[in-house]
């Protein structure tokens, strides 16, 4: 999943995954809630170049 600028990613279940579970690069705020990643290639989360704060949350 790639996750953009002022978005939110909510109630996902992301599994056995090729690469990264959640991929986000060069964004500008975002919140990732409620989402479980399970049996990534990858990082679970791969965050890269980011602007601003970015909310993870359980």
């Amino acid at each position: 999943m790639t996750l953009t600028s002022r978005s939110e990613f909510s109630g996902f279940a992301i599994e056995e995954t090729t690469g990264h579970g959640i991929l986000g690069d060069d964004i500008d705020g975002a919140t990732v809630r409620n989402v479980s990643i399970r049996t990534a290639t990858g990082d679970g989360v791969f965050l890269a170049n980011r602007r601003t704060s970015i909310f993870l949350k359980t």
